[in-house]
């Protein structure tokens, strides 16, 4: 059976695009960065901009994936866009910065190609997405045990903007009954106990496998893969109400 297509925009090193393969995807990925790019385990890969791509696919014309026939706007089955956190996140956000804030023009892209998409982005992008939707690693049960041999469970929020299908939460966000939360960002305590009862949060495990094993990542990553990002477990999730949409309107 022919699996439905996907377009992973800004796919970096691959935890949405495993999601989304999970969930019944075909997924082909886009990033402007190769090396990233090599470690993402999509099948069909691009080394592009994810603009320009969508500009491609705007005026009819394809894109061309190494070894792939072209690929028109109608192949795609929806597009899945993260665009680049730096400029949202906590200290940035509100801010003239450096880093660019695409998610307006990624969203009127998306829009006027009529496909079903996914925009993601941090907590503090919430001003410019339109009714996001946030998930959190204990609305999957991430957790994992540490190298002291204490669990710990994932405290990554992201939000969730969605064109063309609607998504809904598989629970509240509620860490109250967990002791030790951890997640996986650069500049983080590395010491557990600090993070806790001195900084209020920040814990980042030292260990590379464990932090793989709290976000649900199988593949190899880098740290800087590992802290930008998705837990498969929210693709899948995203992903399989997608289908279910899809397959309700048919």
């Amino acid at each position: 059976m022919t699996r439905p297509k996907l377009l992973d925009l800004f796919a970096c090193e691959g935890g949405a695009t495993v999601g989304y393969q999970r969930a019944g995807f075909d997924v082909y990925a886009v990033d402007m960065d190769k090396n990233r790019l090599g470690y993402n385990p999509a099948r069909h890969k691009l080394v592009g901009d994810a603009l320009a791509t969508l500009d491609t696919l705007l005026a009819g014309g394809a894109i061309y994936f190494p070894g792939e026939r072209p690929m028109f706007r109608d192949d795609f089955t929806a597009i899945h866009a993260s665009p680049p956190c730096q400029g949202y996140t906590r200290g940035n956000a509100g801010r003239e910065t450096a880093w660019p804030k695409l998610i307006p023009d990624v969203r009127n892209r998306l829009v006027d190609l009529r496909l079903p998409y996914v925009i993601e982005n941090v907590k503090d992008a919430g001003p410019d997405m339109v009714a996001p939707v946030a998930l959190c690693g204990c609305m999957f049960d991430l957790s994992t045990i540490d190298t002291d041999g204490v669990r710990i469970h994932l405290q990554r929020l992201r939000l969730f903007e969605t064109g063309g299908f609607t998504l809904t939460p598989p629970r509240p966000c509620d860490h109250t009954a967990h002791e030790w939360v951890a997640g996986a960002y650069g500049g983080a305590r590395r010491d557990k106990y600090e993070a806790k009862y001195v900084r209020k949060g920040g814990y980042v495990p030292p260990d590379k496998g464990v932090v793989k094993a709290l976000l649900g990542i199988d593949h190899d990553m880098t740290w800087g893969g590992l802290f930008e990002s998705l837990p498969p477990a929210y693709t899948q999730w995203i992903g399989t109400h997608l289908l279910t949409a899809q397959e309700a309107a048919a």
